[in-house]
């Protein structure tokens, strides 16, 4: 259920407008929000803190996807060309992997709040990266990645509706 659910909701991205839409200043809400939400998974975890753009939470939560490296292979072949070109495939395979967990454990469904400010950053079509150690979205803006834990954990939440 929640995997086919992350497939549909991947595969009706409109990819040939992936990263040619205007950028727009609340792009930075979103990347603020997936930070925040990223810290405060590590400090209910009890986890150490990681860089939240190359943490795949269901493998740190203690999932196994014998399939981990064509998961992305679900989604259609535009999802597929477009998400081979760019920094955001991580966020989605991770974003499917959890939702395959969830399927197998309900507990793990609780996480995949943690992934929606970026998927929904890759919906309104804003290209991100990690770059020189921070977070950059594409004609917006840059996020710095140094000390990022600490700086987010305690942040209020910000409307990504």
């Amino acid at each position: 259920m929640y995997l086919q659910e992350a497939i549909k909701r991947i595969n009706d991205i409109n990819w040939d407008e992936y990263g040619k839409k205007e950028p727009f200043e609340d792009s930075g809400r979103y990347a603020n929000e997936y930070l925040r939400r990223s810290a405060i998974f590590f400090k209910e975890t009890s986890l150490n803190p990681e860089n939240p753009l190359h943490t795949n939470i269901a493998e740190l939560m203690g999932y196994s996807y014998d399939e981990k490296t064509n998961i992305l292979n679900l989604c259609s072949i535009e999802a597929r060309n477009a998400l081979t070109r760019s920094f955001p495939s991580y966020i989605v395979e991770f974003y499917l992997q959890l939702s395959k967990a969830a399927d197998s454990n309900s507990d793990m469904a609780k996480y995949l709040e943690i992934y929606e400010p970026a998927i929904r950053l890759i919906e309104l079509g804003q290209k991100f990266a990690y770059k020189e150690k921070g977070f950059m979205i594409f004609d917006v803006g840059f996020l710095p990645m140094n000390d990022w834990y600490n700086r987010f954990v305690n942040r209020e939440p910000q409307e990504i509706s």
